[in-house]
Protein backbone atom coordinates (compact mmCIF):
# COMPACT_ATOMS: atom_id res chain seq x y z
CA UNK A 1 0.00 0.00 0.00
CA UNK A 2 2.46 2.83 -1.13
CA UNK A 3 4.77 4.35 1.68
CA UNK A 4 1.52 6.73 3.36
CA UNK A 5 1.79 5.72 7.13
CA UNK A 6 -1.44 4.36 8.46
CA UNK A 7 -3.07 6.32 10.54
CA UNK A 8 -5.77 4.29 12.18
CA UNK A 9 -6.70 0.61 10.92
CA UNK A 10 -10.08 -1.08 11.65
CA UNK A 11 -11.50 -4.76 11.81
CA UNK A 12 -14.45 -5.71 9.32
CA UNK A 13 -16.44 -8.81 8.78
CA UNK A 14 -17.44 -9.59 5.32
CA UNK A 15 -20.72 -11.15 5.00
CA UNK A 16 -20.57 -12.65 8.67
CA UNK A 17 -17.49 -14.60 7.21
CA UNK A 18 -14.55 -13.17 6.29
CA UNK A 19 -12.43 -10.72 8.27
CA UNK A 20 -10.81 -7.63 6.75
CA UNK A 21 -9.00 -4.29 7.10
CA UNK A 22 -9.51 -0.51 6.54
CA UNK A 23 -7.04 1.67 6.93
CA UNK A 24 -6.91 5.75 7.11
CA UNK A 25 -3.79 6.89 5.66
CA UNK A 26 -2.79 10.91 4.97
CA UNK A 27 -2.66 12.26 1.96
CA UNK A 28 -1.60 15.71 0.10
CA UNK A 29 -4.38 14.55 -3.03
CA UNK A 30 -8.36 14.66 -2.87
CA UNK A 31 -9.47 12.98 -6.17
CA UNK A 32 -12.30 14.98 -7.81
CA UNK A 33 -15.25 13.03 -9.19
CA UNK A 34 -14.31 13.67 -12.69
CA UNK A 35 -17.41 13.86 -13.97
CA UNK A 36 -18.43 16.88 -16.26
CA UNK A 37 -21.88 17.75 -14.88
CA UNK A 38 -20.50 18.25 -11.39
CA UNK A 39 -19.28 21.88 -10.46
CA UNK A 40 -15.43 22.36 -10.14
CA UNK A 41 -15.46 22.26 -6.84
CA UNK A 42 -16.22 18.50 -7.12
CA UNK A 43 -15.10 17.51 -10.41
CA UNK A 44 -11.51 18.68 -9.95
CA UNK A 45 -8.71 16.98 -7.62
CA UNK A 46 -6.89 19.16 -5.33
CA UNK A 47 -3.66 18.82 -3.65
CA UNK A 48 -4.57 19.64 -0.32
CA UNK A 49 -4.14 17.78 3.01
CA UNK A 50 -6.95 15.12 3.39
CA UNK A 51 -7.46 11.19 5.10
CA UNK A 52 -8.31 8.49 2.29
CA UNK A 53 -10.12 5.45 3.75
CA UNK A 54 -8.64 1.99 2.10
CA UNK A 55 -10.13 -1.05 2.32
CA UNK A 56 -8.37 -4.46 1.98
CA UNK A 57 -8.99 -6.59 -0.93
CA UNK A 58 -10.90 -9.50 -0.04
CA UNK A 59 -9.05 -11.56 -2.90
CA UNK A 60 -5.96 -10.10 -2.85
CA UNK A 61 -5.27 -9.21 0.78
CA UNK A 62 -2.12 -7.68 -0.25
CA UNK A 63 -3.83 -4.35 -1.97
CA UNK A 64 -5.89 -2.06 -0.71
CA UNK A 65 -8.52 -0.34 -2.76
CA UNK A 66 -9.41 3.28 -2.06
CA UNK A 67 -13.06 4.21 -0.31
CA UNK A 68 -13.76 7.92 0.11
CA UNK A 69 -11.42 10.91 1.35
CA UNK A 70 -12.21 13.23 4.12
CA UNK A 71 -10.75 16.60 4.90
CA UNK A 72 -11.25 15.98 8.36
CA UNK A 73 -9.66 12.40 10.79
CA UNK A 74 -13.22 12.20 13.23
CA UNK A 75 -15.11 11.99 9.70
CA UNK A 76 -13.01 9.38 7.94
CA UNK A 77 -13.09 7.41 11.16
CA UNK A 78 -16.94 7.72 11.29
CA UNK A 79 -17.15 6.60 7.83
CA UNK A 80 -15.76 3.38 8.62
CA UNK A 81 -17.42 2.26 11.73
CA UNK A 82 -20.35 2.90 9.75
CA UNK A 83 -20.18 0.18 6.94
CA UNK A 84 -21.35 -3.13 7.54
CA UNK A 85 -19.24 -5.01 9.10
CA UNK A 86 -17.32 -2.95 11.27
CA UNK A 87 -16.10 -4.57 14.39
CA UNK A 88 -13.42 -2.79 16.15
CA UNK A 89 -10.28 -0.26 15.76
CA UNK A 90 -6.86 -2.26 16.00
Amino acid sequence: MNDKEIICCARLLYDGVKEYHAVIIQSDFSPGSGDYEDSVEIREDKEIPCYQVLFEDLVNPENYNSGRTFLLLEEARQYIESVEGFICWL
